[in-house]
């Protein structure tokens, strides 16, 4: 079983949503999708990456440690197509998401739940 966890809030590193994305899963692959559609100058792109990369590096310690074997991935693309995509290649059972507010996370959830080929998991991390 494999499930796909694209960086989207920033708060993927957190313990309670690995634990209940990564349940009954072997393997992870971590997706930090570069949209330039929504980047206004290289120096915030620049910034979010390497934010990103931080969180890819600390979920890919924290899964270390629990003996599940976890992947990297960076991906230029529109963010939706992307991790739709990056699920089918890698063949996903699930796509884990951090519940969100913003009109950004629907959009891509309405995306999502249009394929049968994985699950998609939104996990709302208590306060």
């Amino acid at each position: 079983m494999h499930v796909l966890i694209p960086i989207l809030t920033k708060l993927e590193a957190d313990e309670e949503f690995l634990e209940k994305a990564t349940k009954g899963m072997r393997k992870a692959t971590v997706l930090i999708v570069i949209d330039a559609s929504l980047q206004e100058t290289f120096g915030i792109a620049a910034s979010s990456l390497v934010q990103a990369q931080q969180i890819a590096e600390q979920i890919k310690a924290k899964l270390g440690k629990k003996r599940k074997s976890c992947e990297v991935l960076l991906e230029w693309g529109s963010t939706p197509e992307t991790i739709d995509r990056i699920a089918r290649l890698r063949a996903v059972s699930k796509i884990a998401l951090i519940k969100d507010k913003n009109s950004f996370f629907r959009q891509i959830v309405k995306k999502l739940s249009k394929s049968s080929a994985y699950e998609l998991e939104i996990v709302a991390l208590s306060a």
